[in-house]
């Protein structure tokens, strides 16, 4: 799967599992359904870091060569210039 496509995917799976199990526990406890959104979020996140990576440098392509981070990944690494 492409890197772009794999992005747009992962955005959607992020926002919209996030809103589907705040709605689907919210019914239960807000409190509940805020500690599930958040641990969801967190390990979402924290899954971006194995799910965009270069396949030929293994640098994320999440974060750019000068540090900052963007969900916007191209077609080329930014640090090896290979396509993705």
């Amino acid at each position: 799967m492409r890197m772009q496509a794999r992005s747009c995917l992962f955005a959607v799976l992020f926002l919209g599992g996030g809103l589907a199990i705040f709605n689907l526990v919210a019914r239960w406890s807000f409190f509940g359904a805020l500690g599930l959104a958040v641990v969801w979020f967190v390990a979402v996140a924290v899954a971006q870091f194995r799910v965009f990576r270069c396949p030929h440098c293994g640098k994320v392509a999440v974060f750019t060569p000068g540090g900052t981070a963007s969900p916007l990944v191209g077609t080329r690494c930014q640090y090896c210039g290979r396509p993705y």
